[in-house]
């Protein structure tokens, strides 16, 4: 029984140094090592190039994203200064560059964030819009709107709307006020 049989090589026979042969040898291995080594190159360009791309593809991705994102993000248009008008229908805002009207039964939402600066949002023409009023009057506007319109409102039963201290002054002034906190 025979397990394995050992074959010797064949001999690689070179020509002679200094033959034509040999130097055909030589330059064909030349160019098949050249050729070899530009296939290689391309093919570390191509995933190179290929990376990049991708890379380049993330981050203008990663771009519109975060525009987008900026795009969808409230952002507060300062107006120029002018005169707030309310009466027990609309808030209206008037200044050199246009005049808004707005109805209280437009209001979807309503906040006294400071003791001068009102935050409110309304529906027009189907668009809901959010505007801050820094005011001295934005104690009585959220008084009169959100007693009009959201008689239930937390600041309105909770008395927060008043500024701290408004019924000690009352009393010193020698004004009944009744205890709304």
């Amino acid at each position: 029984m025979v397990i394995a049989t050992l074959t010797p090589p064949t001999p690689v026979v070179l020509p002679a140094r200094g033959s034509w042969r040999r130097e055909i040898q030589r330059a064909r291995t030349a160019a098949n090592a050249a050729a070899y080594n530009a296939r290689q190159r391309n093919q570390q360009l191509a995933a190179q190039m290929m990376w990049a791309a991708a890379e380049a593809a993330r981050a203008a991705n990663a771009a519109a994203a975060a525009a987008r994102e900026q795009a969808m993000a409230p952002r507060w248009l300062p107006e120029p200064s002018g005169r707030v008008t309310l009466t027990d229908r609309r808030i209206h805002l008037t200044n050199h560059y246009r005049s808004s009207p707005i109805p209280l039964t437009a209001l979807e939402h309503i906040e006294l964030t400071q003791p001068d600066r009102l935050r409110i949002r309304f529906t027009e023409a189907s668009t809901s819009h959010y505007l801050e009023l820094a005011t001295p009057w934005a104690a009585p506007a959220f008084l009169i709107a959100s007693h009009a319109r959201f008689p239930q409102h937390p600041q309105l039963i909770s008395g927060s709307w008043l500024p701290h201290g408004f019924e000690e002054r009352c009393h010193i002034a020698g004004k009944t006020c009744p205890r709304i906190r």
